[in-house]
């Protein structure tokens, strides 16, 4: 399993065991779902491929919230769930959500694997209006930025940095050489992180990136990317999601 390269994303594979003796591990993420029960991922080796899969998991916390899947007519939410899904190309089926791969492409495959489930995961809050998990969007956003530059080693500890006065900032996300904190598009947390990464303009150790959240509201993340860019280094949301997908960018 080593060539999914799964030490950049800073996750854990533990061995299952299997009645036909298949290879089959369970992925160690700290992605939590609406009730706050941990995101199970499972990953099997079949030969030269990969096969990411949830067995159900999500589907049984959406059920727990009132979601039922007893109708799939055209217009049903899971018909439109499906069709949602195969923008990431991966397969929804009998209520699991699974993709599979060949093994050298099995590090952008979990990306967009990942990505897939979180994006159900936020659109079932926005069905029954409940705020999206913080803590699901800062881990996210750490499997993006270790699949477009791996050799960060991005990580959520320890992330404190001295900047330019000596005053310590504490970030989100800090790798080797850099500091990345998640901004929601609003007045307030953009100027809180302007403070902080004024501070380390022309750093000789670590240079930021702001993180716009442009999920909910593009024009407002696009209206403080406008006031931020000219000032410090600061990227969307989806723009990250793209670059992770094509690590070639970075």
């Amino acid at each position: 399993m080593n060539s999914l390269n799964l030490e950049a994303f800073g996750f854990d594979l533990l061995p299952v065991e299997t009645i036909d003796g298949s290879e089959v591990f369970s992925l160690i993420t700290p992605f939590v779902l609406l009730d706050d029960e941990k995101l199970d991922i499972f990953v099997e080796k079949v030969g030269k491929f990969i096969h990411f899969f949830d067995e159900g998991s999500l589907i049984f916390s959406l059920h727990g919230h009132g979601f039922s899947m007893s109708s799939l007519e055209n217009y049903s939410p899971w018909t439109k769930l499906k069709r949602h899904l195969s923008a990431y190309d991966v397969n929804f089926e009998e209520g699991q959500i699974e993709h599979w791969c060949e093994i050298e492409k099995g590090a952008t495959a979990l990306t967009s694997y990942l990505s897939a489930l979180l994006s159900v995961e936020k659109w079932a809050r926005d069905q029954i209006n409940v705020p999206r998990s913080r803590n699901n969007l800062v881990f996210e956003t750490k499997t993006y930025l270790n699949s477009w530059l791996p050799n960060e080693k991005f990580k959520t500890q320890h992330t404190s940095r001295k900047g330019n006065s000596g005053q310590k900032y504490k970030f989100d996300i800090a790798g080797r050489n850099k500091a990345i904190d998640l901004i929601s598009p609003s007045i307030n947390s953009t100027g809180c992180y302007l403070r902080k990464a004024i501070d380390f303009i022309d750093s000789d150790s670590t240079s930021t990136l702001g993180i716009i959240d442009d999920s909910i509201d593009v024009r407002r993340a696009q209206r403080e990317i406008n006031i931020l860019g000219p000032v410090t280094p600061v990227m969307p949301l989806s723009r990250l999601k793209i670059n992770a997908l094509q690590p070639s960018l970075g």
